[in-house]
């Protein structure tokens, strides 16, 4: 049987995801592997930028072109720095999606929640306008938590 690197990933993250269920990993670290692969590629990419910038300042720097030279170095500095810097939003940005998910389920749940006791209260007579506002306050930031990270999940804020 042929298995391609696609199937052989999908087989892990099952495998992963099931170890998850069964309490034998923490549901964080799957978000954390995630996040981490996820910024491996952008810091790839530029490492081997400047590393390619710098060889050419030293090419420059050989034929005598100083000034070149030490300007190509430089911007080989910024770019490693760059690529450092777009690692870390590709991390952040992941970590982000994952926790839009579990908003998701969070606002479902405590919406359900919430109705629920709303209604055994009032079945009770128990019904009182505290109540009320405290329904209507936890309402608020559930959906204040749940715009956030939908908002952190594409990048956009405000």
């Amino acid at each position: 049987m042929k298995l391609t690197e696609s199937k052989l990933q999908e087989l892990v993250l099952e495998e992963l995801e099931l170890m998850v269920e069964n309490g034998e990993l923490d549901e964080g670290f799957l978000d954390r592997l995630k996040a981490r692969a996820a910024g491996a590629g952008e810091k790839l990419k530029g490492s081997a930028k400047s590393a390619v910038q710098r060889g050419v300042g030293a090419v420059q720097g050989a034929i005598g072109d100083k000034e070149d030279a030490a300007r190509t170095k430089r911007k080989a500095q910024l770019t490693k720095y760059a690529s450092g810097q777009a690692a870390t939003n590709k991390q952040a940005l992941s970590v982000m999606k994952s926790y839009a998910k579990k908003t998701d389920k969070l606002k479902t749940a405590t919406g359900k929640v919430l109705k629920e006791l709303m209604n055994d209260l009032r079945k009770l007579g128990l019904e009182t306008e505290d109540l009320n506002e405290l329904q209507d306050n936890i309402a608020v930031i559930i959906r204040i938590l749940h715009s956030l990270t939908n908002q952190l999940k594409t990048g956009k804020l405000g």
